[in-house]
């Protein structure tokens, strides 16, 4: 039988997968440069979680369904372990969002839709033991706050260990709200003890690199110093 690899984590792309895997920290944050492999690194986490914990139910979380359909699944199809699925055929493009696997795990796919609804009554009742916000920087803190409420609010059934209420992020350099609560106090020294923050480097994707040798130095051409 062929062995087929979805997915060969990188060294700073391990670093933020064992940081979640270890259970030390309820909020991870893998922040830093464009095209440093954060979605993946966050897909795969959850295609861990959900195979460590048969039965849980995790959600990851963007702006709303549009950026989900058009950043999101594609990363998801590349990814996804068709083996391990419950519908193999199936991808979570239906009216739930859902990739259910074979032992019971869902991934739910949340969109934030923060302009159709403001006091996130959405949220209420979710049910999950995490979250996984993908480019955080373009949610809202409330809903990050939202996240800490629901995290562990599922019991998964028949399952003695339960996962630890987990929530991980991905963001890009932001000037908001993410700076201000994470970034700043990870620089200065005084991030709380249970989060963590983990930096992320565009030098980092070895695999972008090699395949696109002309990515880096097309950036350093085209855009002006303060975006580059």
């Amino acid at each position: 039988m062929t062995k087929q690899v979805l997915f060969q984590p990188f060294p700073k792309q391990e670093e933020f997968i064992n940081a979640a895997l270890a259970g030390n920290h309820t909020f991870i944050v893998y922040g830093g440069a464009i095209r440093g492999g954060k979605t993946f690194s966050l897909l795969a986490l959850f295609i861990i979680l959900a195979r460590i914990f048969p039965g849980s139910r995790w959600v990851i979380v963007r702006k709303d369904m549009p950026t989900i359909r058009q950043n999101l699944y594609p990363a998801w199809n590349k990814i996804k372990p068709t083996k391990f699925l419950k519908n193999p055929g199936s991808d979570p493009h239906g009216t739930n969002h859902t990739s259910t696997f074979s032992n019971g795990s869902q991934i739910i796919f949340f969109p934030e839709s923060d302009e159709r609804d403001k006091e996130k009554n959405r949220w209420k009742g979710l049910e999950a033991n995490g979250f996984g916000f993908e480019e955080i920087n373009e949610c809202q803190q409330q809903s990050l706050f939202k996240a800490f409420e629901r995290a562990g609010s599922y019991v998964v059934p028949n399952l003695k260990v339960q996962p630890k209420p987990l929530i991980v992020a991905t963001c890009n350099p932001t000037q908001g709200w993410v700076k201000e609560l994470v970034y700043t106090p990870f620089k200065e020294g005084r991030l709380k003890s249970s989060w963590m923050y983990i930096q992320s480097r565009i030098y980092d994707n070895l695999p972008l690199l090699e395949q696109q040798p002309d990515y880096l130095p097309s950036l350093k051409e085209n855009l002006n110093r303060y975006e580059y």
